[in-house]
């Protein structure tokens, strides 16, 4: 038995662009060359040319002095839609899939486990890594909305938490461990660097999470979170934006793109890639795409089957453009943890299960080989 060869889910969380608010200064810097590594005679004209002209044309931008933090604003929606796939080409095992869902979706050691980790993921302000490391605090306010049947709860808190004194990642290894050998699964849940005075708000919010991930298509549902990262900086200090551009009223004008080019000329001489970013410099906010906070968001999977190396971003097959790597490739990838469930159901473990809930929280497409394809392989 095998899963579909066409598998999609829909995000359980989407999220928006992260605009700083701030007014900020900036000035194009150009002439900022990148020595060049190419020695070759059989290389043409226009890659000398391009080769002697590697030129990048890049953008500072500071605070103003009058300012001495950064404030960043996205929002958070989550969806509920984690319980059916939004594609599948082989119907018959919908219904096992959906089994699994609700299995995963319902089971609150996993959901709480989840979102716990979230909301620690968010109070770190890790999407904006550069700005993050330069801080010397940062602190989080959170305003969520939820509309369950027509009821609508509403709420704001800002955490006291420093962001800046907190780890990458909330759990250690060990954590399915200690659940298992304990009776109080919840307490194993519990994050030590929480300050104090923000545990009860910070349990709140993350049981609004975990309550999302069960939700189906039909029940009228909606969580709505808005984060703002306030990050402590030093006056006129260098803000670093990530990939997206953003005009004075939040439209996106230009997307940062990178042209890389690749010069080989003979099997002596190295691969070098030139990397050319325009930015369109008509405006003052800059910002953060949705595939960076998610991304940085979901970085707290570190149950592989490999050395412990630290946490990297739940991806199917544990992908780490880092380490340039998968770390889920033995068997412990989204495709065969499936196919594990469906001959041989009620044989996942916990951390597999836990897996599987982050895959169908991701979203996206998850694709195994066709019988095709798979019998074209076996004849060869």
């Amino acid at each position: 038995m095998n899963v579909p060869s066409v598998l999609s889910y829909i995000r359980g969380i989407e999220a928006t662009e992260g605009d700083i608010i701030n007014r900020l200064e900036s000035n194009i810097v150009t002439n900022v060359g990148v020595k060049s590594f190419v020695k070759s005679e059989d290389l043409s004209e226009d890659d000398k040319k391009a080769v002697q002209n590697n030129i990048i044309s890049a953008e500072k931008i500071y605070l103003p002095s009058t300012e001495d933090k950064l404030n960043i604003k996205y929002s958070l929606l989550f969806t509920g839609l984690c319980s059916s796939p939004d594609k599948i080409n082989q119907i018959k095992f919908k219904k096992d899939l959906e089994s699994l869902a609700e299995e995963v979706t319902n089971n609150i050691i996993l959901t709480k486990m989840y979102a716990k980790a979230l909301l620690y993921m968010i109070l770190t302000g890790l999407y904006a890594e550069r700005n993050r490391n330069s801080s010397s605090a940062i602190f989080t306010k959170i305003k969520f909305s939820k509309i369950d049947n027509d009821i609508v709860e509403e709420g704001e808190y800002l955490f006291k938490t420093n962001g800046v004194n907190i780890k990458s990642y909330p759990y250690d290894r060990d954590i399915f461990n200690k659940i298992k050998e304990s009776e109080d699964f919840e307490s194993c849940l519990n994050i030590d660097s929480i300050h104090i005075e923000d545990i009860e708000m910070f349990n709140k919010i993350s049981d609004l999470i975990a309550e999302s991930f069960s939700k189906k298509r039909s029940d009228n549902y909606i969580l709505n979170i808005s984060v703002e990262n306030i990050f402590k900086l030093t006056e006129r200090a260098p803000v670093y934006p990530s990939e997206l551009f953003l005009e004075n009223m939040g439209v996106i004008s230009q997307v940062i793109r990178s042209r890389k080019y690749n010069f080989l000329a003979s099997s002596e001489t190295k691969k070098v890639k030139l990397y050319y970013k325009t930015l369109n410099s008509g405006g003052r906010n800059f910002g953060y795409t949705p595939e960076k906070i998610l991304n940085s968001l979901r970085r707290f999977d570190m149950w592989y089957d490999e050395d412990f190396i630290g946490p990297i971003t739940f991806e199917p097959q544990g992908n780490s453009s880092k380490y340039n790597k998968n770390f889920r490739s033995k068997k412990k990838d989204i495709v065969n943890l499936l196919n594990k469930y469906l001959e041989n159901k009620g044989s996942l473990n916990l951390d597999e299960e836990f897996f599987i809930l982050a895959m169908f929280i991701r979203g996206g497409l998850f694709n195994s080989e066709s019988k095709k394809d798979k019998d074209k392989k076996e004849e060869s």
